[in-house]
């Protein structure tokens, strides 16, 4: 565990917590976590000592906290487009680490090239219509042959949430809750391993993926930037006569979601007629 400061329970709890009861335990317990698994996922022989080190979707430094002494001896940044997050990183990790607040859409403040590392855990797991857009941005800002390692959605997070059978096949990526707040914690996305491999490794060389084992486990994405500029039409384009069966999955959920709504959106109205015949 950290000695660094805790945030406020309100950010702590905004960015995902396993006890709410104890938010800043548990704050420090997976911001201790994820700096295992990343440190784990590193090519053997890479070191930290002068990388330029960006955390994409930092919050309120749950990560962050646990690489201060790396900090000492590189650069290292984060990102997030909640304000209150990133003044408070800035007002009590700074020194050694700094961070800076970005849009909800590419691009990010930083040239080509900026950083040799960057990871963005639990980011995509949440992105829907941007996170083709993201993934290009990242690869931008990623100098040759920089690493990035993400989480994903896959088998041990459908099968703790959804009740039809997790189809490596038929998924690709599958977004549940499309416009929910982030607040609220935004839409889930699921990837199969596939579709990365299709997409995705355009853009990077997958070097190493580790799949979810404990429900509700994130999976864990090793990629080395290729030199190669395109766009999102070219990273978007359907290659693989799969994604005809990952559309038909899509829509699927894309009904279920209206359904839910229309379910809620009753459930509101018949609280407001019967407030009505009350005051009558």
């Amino acid at each position: 565990m950290s000695t660094a400061p805790l945030p406020p329970e309100a950010l702590a709890i905004r960015v995902g917590v396993n006890d709410p009861s104890a938010a800043l335990e548990s704050f420090d317990a997976l911001g201790a976590d994820a700096r295992r698994r990343i440190v784990d996922m590193l090519p053997g022989g890479w070191a930290f000592d002068g990388k330029r080190v960006l955390d994409f979707g930092c919050g309120p430094g749950k990560v962050l906290r646990h690489f201060l002494d790396e900090a000492g001896r590189a650069q290292f940044e984060g990102c997030d487009i909640h304000p209150p997050s990133v003044e408070w990183v800035e007002r009590h990790l700074n020194p050694p680490v700094r961070a800076f607040v970005n849009e909800e859409a590419p691009p990010l403040a930083r040239p080509d090239g900026s950083y040799d590392l960057i990871w963005a855990m639990s980011v995509f797991t949440h992105l829907a219509e941007r996170s083709l857009d993201w993934l290009l941005e990242l690869h931008r800002v990623l100098d040759g042959g920089g690493l990035l390692i993400a989480t994903t959605l896959g088998r041990a997070m459908w099968e703790s949430r959804e009740d039809a059978p997790w189809d490596e096949d038929g998924i690709g990526m599958a977004v549940v809750g499309h416009g929910e707040p982030w607040d609220a914690g935004g839409p889930v996305t699921y990837i199969s391993r596939w579709w990365l491999d299709d997409h995705w490794g355009r853009l990077f060389e997958v070097v190493d993926v580790r799949e979810g084992e404990a429900p509700g486990e994130h999976t864990l994405v090793l990629l080395r930037k290729r030199s190669v500029d395109i766009g999102r039409g070219e990273l978007e384009a359907a290659r693989d006569e799969r994604e005809v069966g990952a559309l038909r999955t899509q829509i699927e959920l894309l009904r279920r979601d209206v359904d839910r709504l229309r379910e809620g959106a009753g459930e509101r109205q018949g609280v407001i007629r019967r407030l009505l015949g009350r005051r009558r």
